[in-house]
């Protein structure tokens, strides 16, 4: 062999060498894509049928889609090993794929166990314009009952009834105990008061089982934009009992009548939800698949608007939402200062529906600024409610909360120019043991009205501590962040938890 041939077969082994693991990968890949379009239509078919009535065919639905979830995972699984030992194949993947790639794993494993074995879930329905601290106030829940992921029960309820069905005291926290328990200390309707949603989930739980709804596996906190993204995919639904349009753009109105027109016992708030669902089912089932794929990207975004809330007393499941920061739990970032802005709405009316707020975070050498700025931009109503118990107002009555990192003080707190000269200030941990410290105060905001708060800390950011991880109340839309350290200058929109840098 000359040594034009030899250096030709040269080449041709260290081409091969280097390009056989992209190639074995590019195949694998190709299968991969095929694979996760078949689950993804498997998906849909499960999806879209999983209130029929024809149990056969919920059942072969759900056994094809365990079963394409399985040959997604093993061949995800030959995919990512096989593209770890090609560095071509990690340089040609774009950061979005990547992210994608390591995603699944964990969404496999979540949909394979749901669609395992029986399932009890709570739909907790929070109205996001009665603002609470998991995303509004709790008036009403579904119960879903899963067999090997065939549905075989769909159940919703008015939260009165089982807060009706048991005599215990339970002591209520700062800010409920003053402005909503009446002295009946905490209720299941406001047991969403703690932060941190896998705490209140839990709490709500053990309402739910002393109410007589026991046995149940977990909890989804729905807010109130959910149900009107799906309703801007179905369009508007006729209610003929009622003789009436549930449209996204009235649905809030609809959804908070359990305080004006219905009572704790009452059927009527029952009937009229379930009548509602049951037509938005068969609209969801009407969808095209390309509309059903928009609803899943409005899905997504709820997900990530922390609109969605996930908890499971199965550990595997809950370490995953976690994971997957889809829990609403609240976190400590190592080496960073800890925000979060709770809002309680304890007025009993619907004033979140117009109100605006913007922060300004002024990191000066001596301490640290949080200024909020309100906006009440609702109107005075012109009528007085029907209900003695529903406010004949749409002044904003917020019970207003801070969550710092233990050590950092509060020195200072003003409200439209007049000092507050007390507050409830305690440690609080989240339900895995992490402290923070807690500082809430009632605010009042009438109609029409703007409104600053001033709050002084001390040590809020540090030489040591120069990252701020801040983290989005669940229920808000947008807020408008600003900062301002040592001369230099930052905005961004809050929409989900936040890690700032703040370089000097």
């Amino acid at each position: 062999m000359n040594r034009s041939v030899q250096f030709t077969f040269g080449i041709i082994v260290i081409v091969a060498i280097f390009t056989y693991p992209l190639l074995r990968a590019g195949w694998t890949g190709m299968r991969l894509i095929k694979i996760t379009d078949q689950t993804i239509e498997s998906g849909r078919a499960y999806a879209q049928n999983i209130f029929s009535t024809n149990g056969e065919e919920q059942d072969q639905q759900a056994e094809q889609l365990r079963t394409d979830l399985n040959k997604l995972e093993q061949l995800l699984f030959k995919f990512n090993r096989q593209t770890s030992e090609s560095w071509i194949a990690q340089k040609i993947m774009s950061d979005k794929q990547k992210i994608q790639i390591n995603l699944a794993p964990d969404l496999i494993t979540i949909a394979q166990k749901i669609l395992t074995g029986k399932q009890t879930y709570v739909l907790l329905f929070q109205n996001s314009e009665e603002l609470r601290a998991t995303g509004g106030f709790l008036g009403s829940y579904a119960k879903i009952k899963l067999n090997d992921g065939k549905l075989i029960d769909f159940e919703i309820e008015d939260i009165y009834v089982p807060d009706g069905q048991f005599g215990w005291f339970i002591e209520a926290p700062a800010g409920a105990k003053e402005y909503l328990s009446g002295g009946d200390g905490l209720r299941l309707r406001d047991a969403n008061w703690h932060p941190d949603f896998p705490t209140s989930a839990q709490q709500i739980l053990t309402y739910l089982a002393w109410g007589k709804e026991a046995g149940i596996d977990g909890a989804i906190a729905v807010n109130l934009p959910v149900v009107e993204k799906v309703l801007s995919s179905t369009g508007p639904i006729f209610l003929h009992d009622y003789e009436q349009t549930v449209t996204e753009n009235n649905f809030s109105d609809i959804a908070r009548s359990d305080r004006d027109e219905f009572f704790p016992g009452s059927v009527q708030k029952q009937h009229f939800l379930a009548t509602f669902f049951n037509q938005l089912l068969i609209k969801l089932q009407e969808l095209s698949p390309r509309d059903q794929h928009l609803l899943a990207e409005k899905i997504i975004t709820s997900v990530i608007e922390k609109d969605l809330q996930f908890f499971s007393n199965n550990q595997t499941l809950q370490s995953l939402f976690e994971k997957l920061n889809i829990s609403g739990q609240m976190i400590q970032v190592e080496n960073a200062a800890y925000l979060m802005l709770v809002e309680s709405n304890v007025g009993i009316n619907k004033a979140n529906q117009h109100i605006d707020r913007a922060v300004n975070l002024k990191i000066e050498d001596d301490y640290d600024l949080v200024e909020i700025t309100f906006v009440n931009r609702n109107l005075p109503p012109n009528s007085k409610k029907k209900n003695p118990n529903e406010s004949n107002h749409l002044g904003y009555v917020n019970y207003q909360r801070i969550l710092l990192s233990p050590e950092v003080k509060v020195e200072e707190i003003l409200f439209d120019n007049q000092k507050i000269t007390s507050w409830d200030e305690e440690i609080i941990s989240n339900s895995k043991g992490v402290k923070f410290k807690q500082v809430g105060f009632l605010l009042t905001l009438p109609e029409r009205e703007t409104k600053k708060l001033l709050i002084k800390l001390d040590s809020l950011v540090t030489d040591q501590r120069s990252t701020i991880f801040i983290q989005k109340q669940a229920g808000l839309s947008l807020v408008p962040y600003h900062f301002s350290y040592y001369n230099h200058n930052l905005s961004l929109d809050l929409i989900k938890d936040a890690l700032v840098n703040l370089d000097n």
